[in-house]
């Protein structure tokens, strides 16, 4: 059982990750006070993508796999998969773009909001397009 409690390393990204889940929640927060009820829970649910994806990377850079990587072939590929499919599949399917927008300090966040939406070029960032 030690083969699973050793080797997991605590590197800055750890640190880095949950920045990124406290300026998402904020903006979650901020996006809530102004949104109906039924959009506030589906930016919840959708949210829940986005921390899974982030639980996969600290997962395949920090976890035992990481030491493993280094010895064994398929581990390494496993760390591959985590890295290039499941995170960010998960990260994407998670919508975190707006949140993360609106976690932003001041009105900096609504502007650069309302300025890719007016370039035309917010449609993919978006539900619908323009």
């Amino acid at each position: 059982m030690s083969y699973l409690t050793e080797h997991w390393s605590f590197d800055p990204f750890l640190i880095i990750a949950i920045v990124v889940v406290v300026w998402h929640e904020i903006g979650l927060a901020r996006l809530a006070r102004r949104s109906r009820p039924e959009r506030t829970r589906q930016r919840r649910l959708r949210s829940i993508w986005f921390y899974a994806g982030l639980v996969v990377l600290l997962i395949a850079v920090q976890s035992p796999i990481d030491y493993w990587a280094d010895d064994y072939f398929f581990v390494h590929m496993i760390q591959h998969l985590l890295l290039m499919f499941a995170a960010p599949v998960l990260i994407v399917a998670g919508a975190p773009w707006q949140p993360l927008l609106d976690g932003l300090p001041w009105r900096t966040g609504r502007s650069v909001t309302a300025g890719v939406m007016r370039s035309g070029r917010g449609w993919p960032w978006c539900c619908s397009t323009p």
